[in-house]
């Protein structure tokens, strides 16, 4: 048979929202963006709060990315929309290869974050898992 190492990178855990503040709320997977393709430097908001039973009021998500196809190496940015893009890069990936990754990016005040494509063109997929007030 053949083996394979597993690297397991425990992101922290969710818990029943009790309405205190500062509770994850997990939701089914709700595709946000589906099949997008992205060119080098192109951004896209994406409007969370106050869709699919996520209250206007959520202050972060969780969304799962998943990046195919890319034409070279790369990097996604996630981040709050309405606020100054960051320079801390989300996930990275090398040409060729489908990458995904989970991340927890605030929300701005629209509700909304902000995916941005580093280099190359890549299809983007972005589920939401869980939010947080």
């Amino acid at each position: 048979g053949t083996s394979c190492n597993y690297v397991l990178d425990i992101t922290g855990h969710a818990t029943a929202a009790t309405g205190t503040g500062g509770d994850t709320t997990t939701v089914p997977a709700q595709a946000k963006v589906s099949g997008a393709v992205l060119g080098p430097g192109t951004e896209r908001a994406i409007t969370v709060g106050g869709t699919g039973g996520v209250p206007a009021t959520a202050t972060a998500a969780w969304v799962m990315v998943t990046v195919t196809g890319p034409t070279t190496s790369g990097s996604t940015l996630l981040w709050a929309d309405g606020t100054t893009r960051p320079t801390a890069i989300s996930m990275t990936w090398a040409a060729g290869q489908p990458t995904t990754g989970l991340v927890l990016v605030a929300l701005g005040a629209n509700g909304a974050l902000r995916v941005r494509n580093g280099t190359g063109s890549a299809t983007y997929n972005v589920s939401l898992l869980g939010w947080v007030s």
